[in-house]
């Protein structure tokens, strides 16, 4: 369900994030969340994973 690279993210810890980001803004639907996941992030790193998951967040929901 979700790429190999977001198994080294808590989802704990990004549903937290994406609450954080989302907050006051558009809220994100589990559903659209895995499919951006699924199609537009590639990733190699935590670190890479996280700070692509925010450019796509602000890219697409600011």
């Amino acid at each position: 369900m979700f790429p190999a690279c977001f198994q080294l993210l808590s989802l704990h810890y990004i549903a937290a994030d994406v609450r954080h980001l989302c907050m006051g803004q558009h809220l994100l639907q589990w559903n659209t969340y895995v499919k951006l996941m699924n199609t537009k992030l590639v990733c190699k790193t935590k670190e890479f994973a996280m700070k692509s998951f925010q450019d796509i967040l602000f890219t697409n929901f600011s």
